[in-house]
Formats: C-alpha cells, sequence, structure tokens
C-alpha cells in the first residue's frame, strides 16, 4: 500500500478511534473492505437496542443520528424550557431560540452539544451558512462531531459507511464511486 493508502487508513482510524494493523490494511482492496474493518473494530450492530440516556429510557436502533438527536432534543429543552415535544426535526430553530434572549441561549447550547461557533439563526440576514432546524442541528454534529456521540452511543452500520465513504471521497479526490470499486484500479489509489 502507498503513500495514499497510508494516509486513506490512518484518516479511518483518527475518525473512528480505532486502530488498524498492516495486515489488515494490505488486505483492503475495496471502500466496502474498511466499512467493514471500521465496523468489525467498532462492534457495530444493527439490531434494536435499550438506550438510558438523560434519565430517559429508549428503545431505538443503534444509529449514530438518532443519539445525536436525543442529544440535541435534551440540551433544547434544557437551554430554552421547550416542551420536548416541542422538539422536532422538522421544529425551526427561531420558534425554539427567540431573537431577543436567543443568542446566548444558542450559545449554551452549542456549547453543551460541542458545536461551539455555529451560526445562530439570527445571523442569516447577515449571509452566514446556519442552521435552520433541528434536523439541520443533528445533521452538523453527526457530520462535525462524530466522535464525540461515539462516547454516548453506538455507531449504526449506515453512518460508518456514509463516513468512510466520505474519507475515500475526500482522500482520494472522487466523487462517484461504488462500495466495490478498487482502490487502486477503480479509484487511483497509489
Amino acid at each position: 500500500m502507498g503513500l495514499d493508502g497510508v494516509e486513506l487508513i490512518l484518516k479511518a482510524e483518527e475518525e473512528f478511534g480505532i486502530t488498524i494493523s498492516d495486515g489488515d490494511a494490505e488486505s483492503m482492496v475495496t471502500p466496502r473492505d474498511l466499512i467493514e474493518a471500521v465496523c468489525s473494530k467498532l462492534d457495530v450492530e444493527d439490531d434494536v437496542v435499550d438506550v438510558d440516556f438523560e434519565d430517559e429510557k429508549f428503545r431505538v436502533t443503534a444509529c449514530l443520528s438518532q443519539r445525536a438527536f436525543y442529544k440535541v432534543r435534551s440540551e433544547i429543552v434544557k437551554a430554552t424550557g421547550a416542551e420536548r415535544g416541542a422538539v422536532k426535526l422538522e421544529a425551526r430553530l427561531e420558534e425554539l431560540f427567540p431573537k431577543f434572549k436567543g443568542k446566548g441561549l444558542w450559545r449554551l447550547f452549542t456549547g453543551k452539544v460541542s458545536l461551539e461557533g455555529l451560526a445562530w439563526h439570527g445571523s442569516w440576514l447577515s449571509g452566514h451558512a446556519a442552521p435552520r432546524t433541528v434536523g439541520d442541528v443533528v445533521e452538523r454534529l453527526v457530520v462535525r462531531n462524530p466522535t464525540y456521540l461515539g462516547v454516548y452511543g453506538m455507531w449504526c452500520r449506515r453512518f460508518v459507511r456514509e463516513r468512510v465513504r466520505e474519507i475515500v471521497a475526500e482522500q482520494l479526490d472522487v466523487c462517484d464511486f461504488d462500495d466495490d470499486d478498487e482502490f487502486v484500479r477503480d479509484l487511483g489509489l497509489c
């Protein structure tokens, strides 16, 4: 495996907090091989699990995006006093964080979910990219800080696949590929 391949493996190890042996790395021919290696190291489960989170019990699939939603919802309720049932993926942030006192509450909230510096909806008019819904915040949390969520929950196969594909695309500068494309032959890995 050349330098590009080593960098790809190092990025995956860093992203997921795992170690992949040189022997395992050398046997990886496709993105699917890397996805499977990451899943096996993380002991990924696709089954439904019982979760205790912030004094609440949930029966959920073991998926990181769900864990992100529960964390985001819990912290919005704490920061704003909003009703738990009002915090849904499609809920608009300007309704949960009013402009008069929302900026301070937003800073408190983003600090609690490890998204410091995320633009506040009150800055939309200034042209900054700001999330508009709770779902937007959940997506940003999963993409920007998945290892933070890994502490709070389990990874699901779907999220591991999506993140590994992002890493492959970034590291190899490719956009359109299949999980079974070969790194060297199809994706130009040196």
